[in-house]
């Protein structure tokens, strides 16, 4: 028996072409990471038409392809991101999206980008898992486990997703805004507000998850105007007072509801032992 991860490369015919360097997803272990997919026919290399609706279902489709590929499916899926070129869209993409994910969508970001490869509409990347998986644990099983997180105390999702999706002990939380539970609208004007809401929204989802701050591996934070990053980071360290996670923060065009800034995460369940860092 090897103690080696293998990190397999999935590529099929089915769905378009790499336009540059990279694959269509790579494997490792039982989790799949599919690259971001655009409405481009396999055939022509080209996108279906202009229209949002079709590029959206193009995207999909190809997804699914890849997918099946890599001994997944769209049930299997545990997070994506949409990319959108104008988050007007959001709505018409998330009716599609909703027919490829009827049944318990996966953890989400969605956001407005200034620009996408091929002047495409619409951009969707995804995380799976690999073989057979079931949503609920009964008794001793040799399945993956999904467990679909859904909390009262945080804001209902506002498109076709839920609130986190846990596989294992890996935590995969959706990206929260500062919308306030009780009257789903945002708490204020400022980054710093909105910041502190979008925080405690994740905290609640991280607690439901079996989770916390101090189990936090991995953030992504949106920022609606750069401007704002030293005003977010000084609310959002006091969330990490010490050893905070690894961390991408960047700005975008647009968030859904023109949030200020849009944070998600990626976290562990169970005991963890918090080690600093090592002095080389």
């Amino acid at each position: 028996m090897s103690q080696h991860i293998v990190r397999r490369i999935i590529s099929t015919a089915k769905a378009p072409k790499a336009i540059g360097p990279y694959n269509q997803a790579v494997l490792v272990d039982h989790t799949l990471y599919v690259s971001g997919q655009i409405g481009f026919v396999p055939e022509t290399m080209k996108l279906v038409s202009d229209d949002v609706v079709e590029q959206a279902k193009q995207a999909l489709t190809n997804m699914g392809h890849i997918l099946e590929a890599g001994g997944s499916s769209y049930k299997s899926v545990v997070k994506t991101t949409v990319l959108l070129t104008d988050i007007k869209d959001y709505p018409k993409v998330n009716e599609v999206y909703a027919s490829f994910f009827a049944d318990k969508s996966p953890a989400r970001a969605a956001y407005q980008a200034a620009a996408l490869p091929a002047n495409a509409r619409v951009e969707i990347e995804a995380v799976a898992i690999s073989g057979e998986i079931r949503d609920e644990l009964r008794g001793m099983s040799t399945h993956i486990v999904r467990r679909i997180i859904i909390t009262p105390d945080c804001p209902k999702p506002i498109g076709p997703y839920c609130h986190a999706v846990c596989v294992g002990r890996t935590v995969y939380l959706s990206g929260q805004t500062g919308v306030d539970p009780e009257t789903m609208k945002l708490v204020g004007t400022t980054v710093e507000e909105q910041t502190r809401q979008t925080l405690i929204n994740l905290g609640h989802v991280l607690k439901a998850a079996g989770s916390s701050f101090d189990k936090v591996v991995k953030v992504n934070v949106l920022l609606a105007d750069i401007r704002d990053y030293h005003r977010m980071n000084a609310v959002y360290q006091t969330f990490f007072p010490k050893h905070p996670p690894a961390r991408a923060a960047y700005q975008v065009a647009a968030l859904p509801n023109w949030a200020r800034v849009e944070i998600e995460m990626i976290a562990v369940t169970g005991d963890v032992d918090n080690i600093g860092p090592s002095k080389l």
